[in-house]
Protein backbone atom coordinates (compact mmCIF):
# COMPACT_ATOMS: atom_id res chain seq x y z
CA UNK A 1 0.00 0.00 0.00
CA UNK A 2 1.53 3.38 -0.85
CA UNK A 3 3.03 5.50 2.31
CA UNK A 4 2.34 9.30 1.61
CA UNK A 5 3.46 12.25 4.41
CA UNK A 6 0.32 14.10 6.09
CA UNK A 7 0.37 17.81 5.42
CA UNK A 8 -3.52 19.49 6.59
CA UNK A 9 -3.13 20.91 2.90
CA UNK A 10 -4.52 17.46 1.64
CA UNK A 11 -8.22 18.33 3.57
CA UNK A 12 -8.22 21.83 3.79
CA UNK A 13 -10.48 22.01 0.48
CA UNK A 14 -11.90 18.74 0.86
CA UNK A 15 -15.66 18.15 1.39
CA UNK A 16 -16.71 17.21 5.26
CA UNK A 17 -18.41 14.13 4.86
CA UNK A 18 -21.03 13.08 8.36
CA UNK A 19 -20.01 9.75 8.01
CA UNK A 20 -20.87 8.03 12.22
CA UNK A 21 -20.26 9.29 15.15
CA UNK A 22 -17.02 8.44 15.89
CA UNK A 23 -14.98 11.03 17.94
CA UNK A 24 -11.33 10.29 16.76
CA UNK A 25 -12.33 10.45 12.67
CA UNK A 26 -12.71 13.03 10.73
CA UNK A 27 -13.76 12.25 6.81
CA UNK A 28 -13.31 13.98 3.98
CA UNK A 29 -14.40 13.70 -0.14
CA UNK A 30 -10.67 15.07 -1.34
CA UNK A 31 -11.35 15.80 -5.57
CA UNK A 32 -14.70 13.69 -5.80
CA UNK A 33 -12.43 10.88 -6.03
CA UNK A 34 -11.29 10.11 -2.57
CA UNK A 35 -12.00 9.51 0.62
CA UNK A 36 -9.44 10.56 3.54
CA UNK A 37 -10.39 9.12 7.01
CA UNK A 38 -8.21 11.13 9.40
CA UNK A 39 -7.40 10.39 12.66
CA UNK A 40 -8.43 12.89 15.34
CA UNK A 41 -6.34 13.54 18.91
CA UNK A 42 -9.61 13.93 21.45
CA UNK A 43 -9.15 17.70 23.26
CA UNK A 44 -8.63 15.79 26.59
CA UNK A 45 -6.50 15.51 29.51
CA UNK A 46 -8.93 12.79 30.97
CA UNK A 47 -6.79 9.67 30.95
CA UNK A 48 -9.72 7.41 30.09
CA UNK A 49 -10.58 9.17 27.45
CA UNK A 50 -6.28 9.73 25.83
CA UNK A 51 -6.46 5.34 27.00
CA UNK A 52 -9.66 4.83 25.00
CA UNK A 53 -8.14 7.14 21.85
CA UNK A 54 -5.00 4.50 22.09
CA UNK A 55 -6.75 1.55 21.76
CA UNK A 56 -8.50 2.58 19.25
CA UNK A 57 -5.74 3.78 17.29
CA UNK A 58 -3.45 0.35 17.79
CA UNK A 59 -6.51 -1.24 16.90
CA UNK A 60 -7.39 1.77 13.40
CA UNK A 61 -3.02 0.26 12.45
CA UNK A 62 -3.82 -3.49 13.03
CA UNK A 63 -6.44 -3.52 10.25
CA UNK A 64 -4.81 -1.22 8.03
CA UNK A 65 -2.12 -4.32 8.07
CA UNK A 66 -4.32 -6.62 7.21
CA UNK A 67 -5.79 -4.32 3.94
CA UNK A 68 -3.27 -6.25 1.42
CA UNK A 69 -4.95 -9.75 2.49
CA UNK A 70 -8.11 -8.94 1.49
CA UNK A 71 -7.94 -7.12 -1.74
CA UNK A 72 -9.07 -9.85 -3.90
CA UNK A 73 -12.60 -9.42 -2.13
CA UNK A 74 -15.05 -7.11 -4.11
CA UNK A 75 -17.60 -6.23 -1.67
CA UNK A 76 -15.09 -4.21 0.67
CA UNK A 77 -13.80 -1.07 -0.04
CA UNK A 78 -10.06 -0.94 1.23
CA UNK A 79 -7.36 1.58 2.19
CA UNK A 80 -5.47 2.23 -0.80
CA UNK A 81 -3.12 4.76 0.43
CA UNK A 82 -1.89 5.48 3.89
CA UNK A 83 -0.73 8.99 5.67
CA UNK A 84 2.31 9.17 8.57
CA UNK A 85 3.42 12.46 10.21
CA UNK A 86 6.74 13.58 10.53
CA UNK A 87 7.18 10.81 13.12
CA UNK A 88 6.09 8.37 11.14
CA UNK A 89 2.99 7.63 13.05
CA UNK A 90 -0.29 6.71 10.76
CA UNK A 91 -2.72 9.73 10.42
CA UNK A 92 -5.62 8.36 7.93
CA UNK A 93 -6.10 6.50 5.47
CA UNK A 94 -7.37 7.10 1.83
CA UNK A 95 -9.77 5.24 -0.16
CA UNK A 96 -11.48 5.38 -3.67
CA UNK A 97 -14.64 7.21 -3.69
CA UNK A 98 -17.32 4.68 -4.68
CA UNK A 99 -20.56 6.78 -6.11
CA UNK A 100 -23.42 4.76 -4.87
CA UNK A 101 -26.88 4.99 -2.23
CA UNK A 102 -26.79 4.11 0.83
CA UNK A 103 -29.23 1.62 1.99
CA UNK A 104 -31.00 4.23 3.88
CA UNK A 105 -31.58 5.96 0.03
CA UNK A 106 -32.83 2.65 -1.37
CA UNK A 107 -35.30 2.43 1.40
CA UNK A 108 -36.48 6.37 0.99
CA UNK A 109 -38.17 5.12 -2.07
CA UNK A 110 -41.36 2.70 -2.61
CA UNK A 111 -39.76 -0.96 -2.62
CA UNK A 112 -42.00 -4.42 -3.46
CA UNK A 113 -41.02 -7.22 -1.40
CA UNK A 114 -39.19 -8.88 -4.55
CA UNK A 115 -36.67 -6.14 -4.63
CA UNK A 116 -36.02 -6.36 -1.10
CA UNK A 117 -36.00 -9.67 -0.68
CA UNK A 118 -33.27 -9.93 -3.65
CA UNK A 119 -31.31 -7.48 -1.70
CA UNK A 120 -30.88 -9.08 1.40
CA UNK A 121 -30.23 -12.43 -0.31
CA UNK A 122 -27.37 -10.81 -2.04
CA UNK A 123 -26.28 -9.13 0.92
CA UNK A 124 -26.34 -12.58 3.15
CA UNK A 125 -24.23 -14.07 0.12
CA UNK A 126 -21.63 -11.65 0.41
CA UNK A 127 -21.57 -11.79 4.09
CA UNK A 128 -20.91 -15.70 3.86
CA UNK A 129 -17.72 -14.73 1.29
CA UNK A 130 -16.59 -12.57 4.27
CA UNK A 131 -16.37 -15.29 6.53
CA UNK A 132 -14.17 -17.08 4.64
CA UNK A 133 -11.70 -13.84 4.42
CA UNK A 134 -11.98 -14.23 7.96
CA UNK A 135 -13.90 -10.75 8.34
CA UNK A 136 -17.29 -10.15 10.35
CA UNK A 137 -19.20 -6.72 9.94
CA UNK A 138 -20.65 -6.54 13.45
CA UNK A 139 -22.98 -2.91 12.31
CA UNK A 140 -24.75 -4.16 9.56
CA UNK A 141 -27.81 -2.72 11.15
CA UNK A 142 -26.83 0.53 10.49
CA UNK A 143 -27.90 0.71 6.91
CA UNK A 144 -25.54 3.87 5.81
CA UNK A 145 -22.65 1.26 6.08
CA UNK A 146 -23.95 -0.43 2.76
CA UNK A 147 -23.66 0.69 -0.27
CA UNK A 148 -26.22 -0.97 -3.02
CA UNK A 149 -27.03 -0.05 -6.59
CA UNK A 150 -30.45 -1.59 -7.49
CA UNK A 151 -29.64 -1.92 -11.67
CA UNK A 152 -25.97 -3.40 -11.65
CA UNK A 153 -26.68 -5.48 -7.96
CA UNK A 154 -23.69 -4.09 -6.98
CA UNK A 155 -23.21 -3.92 -3.08
CA UNK A 156 -20.16 -2.24 -1.59
CA UNK A 157 -19.53 -2.57 2.35
CA UNK A 158 -18.11 0.87 3.70
CA UNK A 159 -16.73 1.34 7.17
CA UNK A 160 -13.60 -0.67 6.98
CA UNK A 161 -12.20 0.25 10.37
CA UNK A 162 -15.55 -0.82 11.70
CA UNK A 163 -15.00 -4.34 10.70
CA UNK A 164 -13.51 -7.21 12.68
CA UNK A 165 -10.68 -9.12 11.28
CA UNK A 166 -9.36 -12.04 12.29
CA UNK A 167 -8.45 -11.07 15.81
CA UNK A 168 -8.66 -7.46 15.39
CA UNK A 169 -11.94 -5.99 17.21
CA UNK A 170 -14.58 -3.44 15.68
CA UNK A 171 -13.29 -0.30 16.44
CA UNK A 172 -16.21 1.39 18.30
CA UNK A 173 -18.23 -1.78 19.48
CA UNK A 174 -19.13 -1.55 23.66
CA UNK A 175 -16.78 1.86 23.37
CA UNK A 176 -19.50 4.22 22.78
CA UNK A 177 -23.44 4.78 24.96
CA UNK A 178 -25.35 3.64 21.61
CA UNK A 179 -23.90 0.22 21.51
CA UNK A 180 -23.51 -0.45 25.02
CA UNK A 181 -27.40 0.33 25.11
CA UNK A 182 -28.37 -1.77 21.91
CA UNK A 183 -30.04 -4.59 22.90
CA UNK A 184 -28.72 -6.86 19.72
CA UNK A 185 -25.30 -5.91 19.55
CA UNK A 186 -24.80 -6.11 23.57
CA UNK A 187 -26.43 -9.44 23.85
CA UNK A 188 -23.17 -12.05 25.36
CA UNK A 189 -24.37 -14.35 23.30
CA UNK A 190 -22.97 -12.91 20.21
CA UNK A 191 -19.64 -12.94 21.62
CA UNK A 192 -16.63 -15.66 22.36
CA UNK A 193 -14.45 -15.69 25.46
CA UNK A 194 -12.15 -13.22 23.80
CA UNK A 195 -14.62 -10.55 23.61
CA UNK A 196 -14.80 -11.09 19.28
CA UNK A 197 -18.49 -10.98 17.83
CA UNK A 198 -19.00 -14.62 16.11
CA UNK A 199 -21.09 -15.16 12.84
CA UNK A 200 -24.31 -14.60 15.06
CA UNK A 201 -23.96 -11.40 14.92
CA UNK A 202 -24.61 -10.96 11.22
CA UNK A 203 -27.43 -13.41 11.16
CA UNK A 204 -29.16 -11.55 13.74
CA UNK A 205 -28.23 -8.20 11.81
CA UNK A 206 -29.79 -9.57 7.96
CA UNK A 207 -33.03 -10.88 9.54
CA UNK A 208 -33.99 -7.56 11.97
CA UNK A 209 -33.03 -5.42 8.79
CA UNK A 210 -35.72 -7.39 6.70
CA UNK A 211 -38.00 -7.71 9.10
CA UNK A 212 -38.07 -4.48 10.06
CA UNK A 213 -37.83 -3.75 5.81
CA UNK A 214 -41.07 -5.37 5.32
CA UNK A 215 -43.18 -4.94 8.62
CA UNK A 216 -42.36 -1.26 9.16
CA UNK A 217 -41.79 -2.12 12.81
CA UNK A 218 -38.36 -1.14 14.56
CA UNK A 219 -37.85 -4.54 15.46
CA UNK A 220 -34.56 -3.52 17.07
CA UNK A 221 -36.68 -0.89 19.17
CA UNK A 222 -35.57 -1.08 23.04
CA UNK A 223 -39.21 -0.98 23.80
CA UNK A 224 -39.84 -4.22 22.70
CA UNK A 225 -36.60 -5.91 23.60
CA UNK A 226 -36.32 -4.54 27.08
CA UNK A 227 -39.65 -6.54 27.82
CA UNK A 228 -38.12 -9.27 26.66
CA UNK A 229 -35.19 -8.92 28.60
CA UNK A 230 -36.98 -8.51 31.74
CA UNK A 231 -39.01 -11.65 31.33
CA UNK A 232 -35.86 -13.52 30.62
CA UNK A 233 -34.27 -12.63 33.80
CA UNK A 234 -37.54 -13.72 35.69
CA UNK A 235 -37.58 -16.91 34.26
CA UNK A 236 -40.61 -15.92 31.95
CA UNK A 237 -38.74 -15.92 28.86
CA UNK A 238 -40.50 -18.39 26.61
CA UNK A 239 -43.91 -17.28 26.99
CA UNK A 240 -43.07 -13.94 26.41
CA UNK A 241 -41.07 -14.04 23.94
CA UNK A 242 -42.92 -15.86 21.79
CA UNK A 243 -46.25 -12.98 22.46
CA UNK A 244 -44.40 -9.92 21.57
CA UNK A 245 -42.29 -11.50 18.22
CA UNK A 246 -45.38 -13.25 17.72
CA UNK A 247 -47.18 -9.65 17.51
CA UNK A 248 -44.54 -8.32 15.02
CA UNK A 249 -45.55 -10.60 12.54
CA UNK A 250 -49.43 -10.41 13.44
CA UNK A 251 -49.15 -7.05 12.42
CA UNK A 252 -48.13 -7.51 8.97
CA UNK A 253 -50.44 -10.85 8.65
CA UNK A 254 -48.09 -13.40 8.81
CA UNK A 255 -49.12 -16.25 11.17
CA UNK A 256 -46.70 -18.76 10.34
CA UNK A 257 -46.00 -20.55 13.56
CA UNK A 258 -42.37 -21.91 12.00
CA UNK A 259 -41.70 -19.09 10.77
CA UNK A 260 -42.39 -16.91 14.31
CA UNK A 261 -40.60 -19.94 16.72
CA UNK A 262 -37.67 -19.45 14.20
CA UNK A 263 -36.60 -15.92 14.52
CA UNK A 264 -38.16 -15.97 18.11
CA UNK A 265 -35.22 -18.82 18.84
CA UNK A 266 -33.01 -15.60 18.35
CA UNK A 267 -33.25 -14.45 21.54
CA UNK A 268 -32.60 -17.54 22.93
CA UNK A 269 -29.43 -18.12 25.45
CA UNK A 270 -29.71 -21.65 24.33
CA UNK A 271 -31.00 -21.87 20.86
CA UNK A 272 -28.52 -21.32 17.77
CA UNK A 273 -29.17 -18.50 15.37
CA UNK A 274 -31.39 -20.25 12.40
CA UNK A 275 -29.79 -19.52 9.24
CA UNK A 276 -31.30 -16.18 7.46
CA UNK A 277 -32.13 -17.12 3.76
CA UNK A 278 -34.70 -19.33 4.65
CA UNK A 279 -36.70 -17.56 6.63
CA UNK A 280 -35.92 -14.83 4.60
CA UNK A 281 -37.16 -16.51 1.77
CA UNK A 282 -40.29 -17.97 3.24
CA UNK A 283 -41.58 -14.38 4.64
CA UNK A 284 -41.14 -13.50 0.97
CA UNK A 285 -43.92 -15.38 -0.01
CA UNK A 286 -46.09 -14.78 2.44
CA UNK A 287 -49.48 -13.36 0.58
CA UNK A 288 -50.18 -10.44 2.84
CA UNK A 289 -46.81 -9.39 1.46
CA UNK A 290 -46.99 -9.24 -2.39
CA UNK A 291 -49.19 -6.95 -3.00
CA UNK A 292 -47.37 -4.43 -0.47
CA UNK A 293 -44.66 -1.52 -1.37
CA UNK A 294 -42.48 -0.65 1.76
CA UNK A 295 -40.89 2.64 2.53
CA UNK A 296 -38.25 2.50 5.13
Amino acid sequence: MKITNFNFGMVKDGKRLDQGKNPYTLVYLLNSSKVFKLLKRPYSNNMAVLSSYHRFRVNFNSKLALAEKLRHNQSLILPDEICVDKNNQINGFSYEYVDLPDLTSFFNESQDIESITELYILIASLVEKLYSDGVIAPDLINKGNILYNPKSKAVKFIDYDGLQIDSVQSNSISKTLMYRQNPVLSQPKYRNHHNLFTKEINTMSLLIGYLEAVTGINVASLAIFQKIMYYEQNGKMDEKRKQFIGEVFHNVGIFDEEVINGYTNLFSAVEPNPAPLPIIKKISLEPSLKQKSFTK
